[in-house]
């Protein structure tokens, strides 16, 4: 199954070892074991887990996306510094401002360097910041365009070649 199906079976396998997590620490918070007994509560209602079960999830699914894409963005990053713009191929910086949506930074902290950082979001793409400092806004709202941010064109997840060109000053 493991290369049958995409990337799509991690998933399920992750919301699996997630589920079996979830089910052991209600069984030891309601104190009888991992496999239950007859007439207890099901593991998905347990009290204290209820609440963060959705929440824990939601940020299983969100670090398995930033996995995904970290090859992408790590590409990027190479991308930039071949083009000067960096002084080295650093990773980007990865956070999960809502445990919901995975976005990236990149410090442009090269001397011709058409930006001070670069922002991805896996929910619009790229776009220029105007802060080197604090590039990703708080909470990853989405700033208007203008004042040093500029929004990138080519779709989420451009080729890093189609990166650098839209950044180069005369293109």
């Amino acid at each position: 199954m493991a290369g049958t199906a995409g990337h799509g079976w991690m998933l399920i396998e992750a919301d699996d070892r997630l589920s079996r997590l979830v089910m052991a620490s209600c069984s030891r918070a309601r104190g009888n074991g991992l496999r239950g007994s007859a007439g207890t509560t099901p593991p998905h209602s347990c009290s204290p887990h209820t609440r963060r079960w959705p929440d824990a999830r939601r940020r299983a699914e969100t670090v398995l996306r930033a996995r995904h894409i970290a090859p992408y963005l790590t590409g990027v990053a190479a991308a930039l510094q071949r083009a000067g713009w960096t002084a080295s191929e650093a990773a980007p910086d990865v956070q999960f401002p809502d445990d919901a949506h995975v976005v990236a930074a990149l410090v442009l902290d090269g001397d011709q360097a058409p930006a001070p950082a670069l922002v991805w979001d896996e929910r619009y793409g790229w776009r220029t910041a105007a802060s080197r400092r604090h590039p990703i806004t708080k909470g990853a709202v989405l700033p208007t365009e203008g004042d040093g941010v500029r929004y990138l064109t080519g779709g989420i997840t451009p080729p890093p070649g189609d990166v650098v060109a839209t950044l180069t000053p005369g293109e």
